[in-house]
C-alpha cells in the first residue's frame, strides 16, 4: 500500500440491503490486527524457553475512532440501534487505493461528546465477528 493520508480511511455500514453509506468523518482512528497464542510450553522445553503453537489462536481485527463526526441520520441511526440492541453490524474498513475489509462487528464501545461550542462527536469501537474478508480494489 503506497502512503495516503489518514483521513482517506473510511468506515462504511451497511443500513438497508446492499447500501452501505459512509458513516462519518474520522478524525483519529486506529486499525488492530491481533492473534492471540497457545502457549505449549512443558517441563521438557528446551530451556524452559516459551514453545507457541501457530495457527491454533484466536484472530480479531478491532477498529478504534475518536472525535468522529457522523455525516448522516443513517449511520447514526443503525450504529445507535445496534448498540443499544447488542446486534452486529456489517461495516466496510475502507482503504482507498489498497482495498478493504468487509464483515460482521459488533460496537464495543459508543461515547457521544457534545462541547457547548463545538460539534457533536462520538467515539467508538468495533469488534470484528467471524472472519472479515480483504478484497482488492474500491468498494461498489
Amino acid at each position: 500500500m503506497s502512503a495516503s493520508p489518514g483521513k482517506n480511511l473510511l468506515l462504511r455500514v451497511n443500513t438497508t440491503g446492499s447500501t452501505f453509506v459512509t458513516a462519518g468523518g474520522l478524525r483519529a482512528k486506529q486499525v488492530k490486527r491481533s492473534v492471540g497464542k497457545v502457549d505449549i510450553t512443558s517441563a521438557d522445553s528446551a530451556g524452559r524457553w516459551q514453545e507457541l503453537l501457530p495457527g491454533a489462536a484466536v484472530q480479531s481485527l478491532s477498529f478504534s475512532a475518536g472525535d468522529f463526526v457522523w455525516l448522516n441520520d443513517a449511520a447514526y441511526q443503525a450504529f445507535r440501534s445496534a448498540f443499544e440492541g447488542g446486534l452486529m453490524l456489517v461495516c466496510q474498513l475502507v482503504y482507498p487505493g489498497a482495498g478493504y475489509y468487509q464483515g460482521n462487528f459488533v460496537i464495543t464501545q459508543l461515547d457521544d461528546s457534545a462541547p457547548f461550542d463545538k460539534e457533536i462527536t462520538s467515539s467508538l469501537t468495533l469488534e470484528s465477528s467471524q472472519l472479515p474478508v480483504w478484497t482488492t480494489g474500491a468498494p461498489a
